[in-house]
């Protein structure tokens, strides 16, 4: 079936030309090599001319168009109006050489410009498409390869790039194919030093135009480009290989240059240097998607391209075996969830090639078969990196395939079975990969009557004995398991208390990181609620203290001593008495404690420690979450802080969000003590340049909330904290000067009590240091987390008393304060109109302002964000009549009707369609 969106994209929005190629495709025998092939002479002379020209004259223009075509837009005048030197070089190849001829020309491209068929303000281009292409290939059998390697030689550089844009449609015509072949060959240009070309822009920006009109000669100068260079040296290929690897992609796409072209791509991925998307690594790996007709990466059948793999997982390299682990995961996505940007299989004005198409769902079925036997018959030889990546992508890929046919469910479900007899499985996972499969996609496999067999399964995998039940409820933390993971960890604290030597054997990995730590506390503390006479806790504590410091988890300790707090607090402070005098166990003592219900006693406990030099601060880090310091009582919390304050700016900053947790975020929060929060709001911490403190995110907005919280209370301390903010304001180096917490701060204060803050205010802006800055970004309200214009709220005669208490230096400053537009209102005051009306017939003044005025960020094209600024300005000047505000104003239009032109010129030779 014809690719009718292609045929509308050649079109070029001529319906007549879409008929035409859509003829050109239907009577092809095979896929034709030019779908813009035009047979209509009259048709083209009546583009060019119409009836208004005559034999000679349309001859003449033909000429002229002829050139045009040969570049996708070719630079026709200057912002002067001048015309630009390419369109003099190109008039001079046209033959028209001397000044008569010279006129000729420009009134002959004035006149196509007057038909549309030269369409451009600043760089001009030949359309439509199919008309350009024609005339490209006239050019091309008048004047043969000859010249066109002497035209190639002899344009401007600055041309190149456009001319090679026509590269790929020169190949529908018999001597652009003769001189593209003669380019891609080992004397053309990608040979020369190594292919040295291709390590730079344009050169590689050539070459993907060349793979695009020629892939199959194309993948001489890659093959030889990518082969001779180690993988270092491919690591170290940066300019240039954006295109080589998109060239790469052209080629895949072709059978015959399938398999040459992944083992390049596979060579760029394994010195892989880029994180995008479609870097070598995810081009190489889309290459194996089950996708097919229009969403297929290639015309090679799927079977076909694992050979590559196949030949990448027998690499002594580790990198080349992952990557084709992760093309193996895309070779098994489910067809619902693949997704491709076209664009590849469009080259030139061929046709597109035939992508692979399976002629029956069993041929799908296949390959992914294929794929998993892939993986799996590897698996035992793998090395443990990739193995386990192996594994997971087999996992991964479960719920995406069982569920499509019976007997994908059933190879599946025999392969996780094998996997679980390994020593080095993870039983979990599989359990896991089962669990959701059966809980989330049952009614699907209902429907190929697999449904059944999958619960047996996951019932003989996660049921069958205490460890099955162990890893599944304990050791996983599933949503399908939500409605009875209580039950079944009280079921299996149970088995515990019955048979206790059945805990042992899993003691050591119960108290490490790997299995859930939610769902371990909870079983710790089902066990120490059962476990009346205490018989497991030395076992759990023992084994805790045994484990590796990287590996160590408390969680299930934790959870028994919850149990203990609950029916029995003596043993509990026995056990955390043992764990105070145990050197391996003494820095969790702070976690056990609050995870087990801190107390009065605890409290004292912690301080003590700290006061003794016994654990670090930063083992207080966790006393915020979850309300648990609101168990101190208030002078023992005030006598941690104390201490803590005094003991250096680490601690105070461990501490503050303690603090806020338990003076300010509670609704029903003891009040916040006065000096007390003073001196942490103004402790060297927060206030002085701390390189090396560590903290966690959040600590300036807890900092900030404190310090609002307090100037409620006390709003006679006001000016304190005013002067505590602006000391520290944007200052990076300062732990909360450059945080948005600080203007947010500042903004209410200023709006509380505006006279006074605008006096401090004043102070930093005579000193001018580096202050000043942040100062101007928030008073004119580019900061994006206050809403409205700080400076507005500066009683407006302080404003102008500070301007003329010193006009030369600070109507300069004010020009900078005051945001940058211009109204009229009955309502609000245009700061910026009040300035320039009173101050605008000063140069420094206005160049002050417009430097504020051009101080913006926009989304979307220049030249209409600047006609948007000048039409704003135009409708302010209709109701302006104050002198030096029109003086500005219309100085800024004019540039502003200057930079447009700038804009769209620019956008122009990018190629932008700015109506």
């Amino acid at each position: 079936m014809p690719d009718y969106s292609r045929i509308a994209e050649l079109a070029d929005g001529f319906p007549g030309f879409a008929a035409m190629i859509a003829r050109n495709v239907a009577e092809a025998d095979e896929s034709p090599d030019n779908l813009l092939e035009i047979d209509n002479e009259t048709l083209i002379n009546r583009l060019i001319g119409g009836d208004g020209l005559g034999e000679h004259e349309r001859r003449r223009h033909r000429r002229v168009l002829e050139v045009f075509s040969l570049f996708d837009k070719v630079e026709w005048k200057l912002e002067n109006e001048e015309r630009s030197e390419e369109a003099e070089w190109l008039a001079e190849v046209a033959g028209f050489e001397d000044r008569q001829a010279e006129i000729e020309f420009n009134e002959i491209v004035e006149y196509q410009r007057d038909r549309g068929i030269l369409k451009g303000e600043y760089y001009l281009s030949v359309t439509p498409l199919p008309l350009a292409t024609h005339l490209l290939g006239s050019w091309l059998e008048k004047h043969g390869k000859s010249e066109i390697e002497e035209l190639f030689e002899k344009m401007p550089p600055d041309m190149l790039s456009r001319f090679g844009e026509r590269i790929p449609y020169m190949a529908s015509y018999r001597p652009g194919r003769q001189w593209i072949s003669e380019k891609l060959s080992t004397d053309g240009l990608f040979y020369e030093n190594e292919g040295a070309v291709l390590e730079t822009d344009w050169g590689s920006q050539l070459f993907l135009q060349f793979a695009e009109a020629a892939p199959r000669d194309a993948i001489d100068p890659a093959e030889s480009f990518v082969n001779q260079k180690s993988v270092d040296k491919l690591r170290q290929f940066t300019t240039g290989r954006r295109n080589i690897i998109q060239s790469l992609q052209y080629m895949a796409v072709w059978d015959d240059t399938f398999k040459r072209a992944a083992e390049l791509l596979l060579d760029l991925a394994e010195a892989e240097n880029e994180e995008y998307a479609n870097n070598a690594t995810g081009i190489f790996t889309g290459l194996f998607s089950p996708g097919w007709g229009k969403l297929a990466p290639t015309e090679t059948p799927p079977q076909e391209r694992l050979s590559v793999l196949e030949e990448a997982m027998q690499s002594d390299s580790d990198k080349r075996q992952l990557i084709a682990v992760e093309a193996a995961g895309t070779g098994l996505k489910n067809p619902r969830s693949l997704t491709k940007i076209a664009g590849p299989e469009y080259q030139g004005a061929r046709e597109t090639p035939d992508l692979w198409v399976p002629e029956t769902y069993e041929e799908l079925f296949a390959y992914y078969r294929s794929v998993w036997d892939f993986l799996n018959q590897h698996l035992d030889e793998m090395r443990v990196e990739v193995r386990k990546e192996a594994v997971s992508t087999l996992l991964g890929s479960v719920r995406g395939l069982a569920d499509l046919d019976p007997s994908l469910s059933q190879m599946i479900r025999k392969s996780l079975q094998d996997i679980t007899e390994y020593e080095w499985t993870d039983r979990g996972e599989v359990i896991r990969t089962a669990v959701e499969l059966v809980h989330y996609d049952f009614e699907d496999l209902e429907e190929i009557e697999e449904a059944a067999e999958w619960r047996q399964f996951v019932e003989h995998i996660s049921e069958s004995s205490f460890n099955d039940r162990l890893r599944r409820y304990v050791g996983l933390s599933l949503l399908a398991d939500d409605d009875i993971y209580e039950q079944e960890i009280d079921a299996l604290a149970a088995d515990v208390i019955e048979q206790p030597g059945r805990l042992e054997p899993h003691l050591s990995w119960l108290a490490t990181t790997e299995p859930n730590q939610y769902r371990v506390r909870e079983f710790g503390y089902a066990l120490g609620a059962r476990d009346d006479a205490n018989q497991l806790l030395t076992g759990i504590r023992d084994t805790t203290e045994e484990v590796q410091d990287e590996e160590r988890s408390i969680s299930l300790l934790s959870g028994y001593l919850s149990a203990l707090h609950e029916r029995d607090e003596e043993m509990r402070q026995e056990v955390l008495d043992q764990v105070e005098d145990s050197e391996i166990l003494q820095p969790h003592i702070v976690d056990l404690i609050r995870l087990s219900g801190l107390t009065e006693q605890d409290a004292r406990r912690i301080v003590e420690l700290i006061q003794e030099g016994e654990i670090a601060p930063h083992s207080l880090r966790g006393l915020e979450s979850g309300g648990v310091s609101r168990n101190f009582e208030e002078t023992t919390f005030q006598e941690l802080v104390e201490l803590l304050l005094e003991a250096g700016t680490d601690e105070a900053a461990i501490i503050l969000p303690t603090f806020y947790h338990y003076y300010v975020h509670p609704d029903d929060a003891p009040e916040l003590p006065e000096e007390l929060t003073f001196e942490l709001l103004s402790h060297p911490a927060f206030t002085e340049t701390t390189p090396d403190i560590t903290v966690r995110q959040g600590v300036s907005y807890d900092w900030k909330e404190i310090a609002q919280a307090y100037i409620e209370r006390y709003p006679d301390r006001t000016d304190e904290i005013l002067e505590t903010l602006l000391k520290v304001l944007g200052q990076r180096e300062i732990l909360i000067g450059g945080s948005p917490e600080v203007k947010e701060l500042l903004y209410y204060i200023l709006r509380r009590q505006p006279q006074e803050t605008w006096t401090e205010i004043t102070i930093i802006l005579e000193e001018r240091d580096e202050r000043l800055i942040p100062l101007f970004q928030w008073f004119t309200g580019e900061d994006p987390h206050i809403e409205d214009t700080p400076i507005e709220y500066v009683p407006q005669d302080l404003l102008w008393e500070w301007v003329e208490e010193d006009p030369e230096v600070n109507a300069i400053l004010a020009a900078r304060l005051v945001p940058a537009e211009l109204f009229h209102s009955n309502e609000r005051v245009c700061l910026a109109r009040e300035l320039l009306a009173q101050y605008g017939d000063r140069d420094d003044v206005r160049d002050a302002f417009s430097g504020n005025y051009r101080t913006e960020s926009w989304v979307g094209p220049e030249s209409e964000h600047y006609t948007r600024k000048k039409e704003r300005l135009e409708e302010f000047r209709e109701e302006e009549s104050n002198r030096n505000v029109l003086r500005w104003v219309n100085n800024q239009i004019s540039e502003l009707k200057d930079r447009i032109e700038q804009a769209r010129r620019h956008e122009e030779r990018l190629g932008f369609d700015i109506e």
